[in-house]
C-alpha cells in the first residue's frame, strides 16, 4: 500500500489525476473536500508558476499533506 500511496503522490500531475478519477466513487467520504482542497490550491499555484513540467514546489510544499490525505482516504475505502 505504501507504494501505491507514493505513486498517486510523486507529482501534481498523479495527484490530480487521482483526485479526479476517485471523484465519481468517492466525492461523499468525509475527507474527500480536503483532497480536492489540496489539488486545487496545488495546481492553482502550479498554473501562476507557469506551468511548468518539474514543479519542485510540489514536493516542498503540498506532497506531505497529500500523503496524510491519502493515508486518510485509504483507510476510509477499506
Amino acid at each position: 500500500m505504501e507504494n501505491r500511496k507514493i505513486n498517486i503522490t510523486e507529482n501534481i500531475f498523479s495527484y490530480s489525476k487521482f483526485v479526479c478519477d476517485m471523484e465519481v466513487y468517492y466525492s461523499h467520504l468525509e475527507c474527500w473536500e480536503h483532497l480536492e482542497i489540496l489539488n486545487a490550491i496545488a495546481l492553482n499555484e502550479w498554473e501562476m508558476s507557469g506551468r511548468p513540467v518539474e514543479w519542485v514546489d510540489w514536493s516542498l510544499k503540498y506532497r506531505n499533506d497529500a500523503e496524510k490525505l491519502i493515508q486518510i482516504f485509504l483507510s476510509e475505502i477499506s
